[in-house]
């Protein structure tokens, strides 16, 4: 598929690393003089992510207060997100669409549309929960596969997340394996401290993250945790001991900490490509991550 496109209207959220794909993305879209319309949705956006965005010159950005589609109840919500992205559409026309939302690729955008797997709920559960999916998860699947079918084409950053796409929504016309890439910042420092460092949603059961709270007591060196914990409570990562928690950091202190770090960990279960080890690997840190089919491959 080979288009000669000067605007693209591109869907992102904000919470978690999508945002940082997206972020890299714009970088080199925004290079070549591409003028983008970036619907974003999720939470309001933070001081740093606002300050992301004014980097760039061929942007502009649209928010809508919108669930996303793995959310719990969020189909009323995503019929709206539909309306108001088609309105953007009209606005801004578009020669391409690039959505990180399944449920969208089914709207009548009358341009070529890339839909990209950056997760998926119900591969999710099968490697978390080990289960079939429950049945209030069947409008979510029936939405998936409808929208992967009416893709131009279908992105996966792994071989292993386009085989489980493949084996729960079947196989699709334009289908391409695409890694992620991360640009690492200039760092001064030269010495790693003796700190385990760990990054995520950790609010996510798959990223496993209780079992490096667990150890840590067991362990001669800090351990050092960042991420969104959304409705949990910092006290959950430090009642153990020999934890500190730092929050939710910005893109500069991620990797200020990761040069300082010997060692990330990241015992996740279930990670479509895993940017935050990708990180820790441009840091020079040893990786100890969960024996899954996505870390094996990259």
């Amino acid at each position: 598929m080979n288009i000669d496109f000067k605007k693209i209207l591109m869907t992102t959220d904000n919470l978690g690393g999508i945002w940082t794909y997206t972020m890299e993305l714009l970088s080199e879209i925004d290079k070549k003089g591409i003028k983008t319309a970036l619907a974003i949705m999720g939470a309001p956006l933070s001081a740093n992510q606002k300050k992301q965005l004014s980097a760039f010159k061929n942007i502009k950005v649209y928010f809508g207060d919108f669930k996303l589609e793995w959310m719990e109840d969020p189909w009323e919500d995503i019929d709206e997100a539909g309306e108001w992205l088609l309105n953007i559409r009209d606005e801004f026309h578009p020669d391409i669409i690039h959505l990180s939302c399944f449920s969208f690729a089914s709207l009548n955008w009358g341009v070529p549309v890339v839909t990209v797997a950056h997760s998926d709920v119900i591969s999710w559960w099968r490697a978390v929960i080990k289960h079939p999916h429950p049945k209030r998860l069947n409008e979510y699947f029936k939405r998936v596969q409808y929208g992967l079918e009416n893709s131009t084409a279908v992105v996966a950053p792994s071989k292993s997340m386009m085989k489980n796409i493949n084996e729960i929504y079947g196989s699709f016309k334009n289908e391409k394996v695409i890694y992620n890439g991360r640009c690492k910042p200039k760092s001064s420092i030269r010495i790693k401290e003796k700190m385990i460092f760990s990054l995520g949603k950790l609010w996510d059961t798959a990223k496993n993250i209780s079992v490096i709270v667990n150890a840590a007591p067991m362990l001669k060196w800090k351990v050092r945790i960042a991420g969104n914990l959304l409705n949990q409570v910092a006290e959950e990562f430090s009642i153990h001991g020999n934890v500190d928690y730092v929050g939710n950091l910005t893109p500069e202190k991620v990797f200020e900490n990761l040069d300082r770090a010997s060692v990330f960990v990241l015992p996740a279960k279930y990670e479509p490509f895993g940017l935050s080890p990708l990180e820790a690997g441009l840091c020079g840190c040893a990786l100890v991550l969960g024996d899954i089919d996505s870390f094996r491959e990259i």
